[in-house]
């Protein structure tokens, strides 16, 4: 994209819509390689570059959430066509979702702690994958035992593996982007089991 300035703003009328659409498009430098471009409807002289890029930073948590609902959880990976069988695995899998949100919370100082080592090159974070297997492995029987003694077992025993499985926080690491488009995600002859 060839942008005159930093900081742009442009109105287009679509044909079928009444009114013109008033954008602002802002150009981050995020390193040498890397620009982002970013579209916004903040029109606003007092927001500056600075604080876009900052607003963008602070985003991230939230897009790697996005990322995690929706290529690790599989969101849009349905079991059925009827709509009981959609909204009943789309709210199993954010519920799923939510249990991987408190685990990584309740096990962050945990890790931390345990992995806090002088000779480490990095700090260690919690598996994002391994936590979903081990909870879809694991969160049915937990859910359906009435014992709470088994309940607090099994608990026991997924945080123990979580705590084992962590990855390395590597700062300022940057991969170019692979794009690729598959309009067959989840084709429903070849279910993930």
């Amino acid at each position: 994209m060839n942008l005159p300035l930093a900081d742009n703003t442009f109105e287009h009328k679509f044909t079928k819509l009444k009114y013109p659409i008033k954008v602002r498009i802002v150009k981050i430098q995020l390193s040498d390689e890397i620009t982002e471009y970013l579209i916004t409807n903040l029109f606003e002289t007092d927001i500056s570059l600075d604080d876009f890029k900052w607003l963008y930073n602070k985003r991230w948590g939230i897009e790697t959430k996005y990322d995690e609902v929706k290529n690790k959880l599989e969101i849009e990976n349905f079991t059925g066509y009827s709509l009981t069988a959609v909204l009943q695995d789309f709210y199993a899998t954010v519920f799923l979702a939510n249990l991987v949100g408190v685990l990584e919370y309740d096990l962050h100082e945990e890790i931390e702690a345990a992995h806090s080592n002088p000779e480490n090159k990095y700090a260690y974070k919690m598996n994002i994958s391994m936590t979903i297997s081990e909870l879809k492995r694991s969160v049915v029987e937990m859910l359906a035992t009435t014992s709470l003694l088994k309940r607090e077992f099994l608990f026991q025993k997924i945080t123990r593996r979580l705590m084992k499985a962590v990855v390395p926080v590597r700062p300022n690491r940057s991969e170019p982007r692979e794009k690729k488009h598959n309009s067959a995600k989840y084709p429903q002859n070849r279910k993930h089991i």
